[in-house]
């Protein structure tokens, strides 16, 4: 399976990196790390901008750990 970016405004609280999580989002395809900051107002990390640029992406509603 392949790793996939999920935005969320807020902190997961119980969650650690490489954790399965539940994910309640829309996905969306062609990450721009500047358009996806103007629309959710949500302030990324610079390596994003290379590391997942022009791939799929889910802003998320919710997320919780499993």
């Amino acid at each position: 399976m392949d790793p996939l970016l999920i935005l969320h405004k807020a902190d997961v609280a119980g969650a650690e990196p490489a954790e399965r999580v539940n994910v309640t989002g829309i996905v969306y395809r062609g990450f721009d790390a500047a358009e996806v900051e103007k629309e959710t107002g949500i302030d990324l990390d610079e390596a994003l901008h290379q590391q997942w640029e022009g791939d799929s992406y889910i802003v998320a509603s919710g997320v919780k750990p499993q």
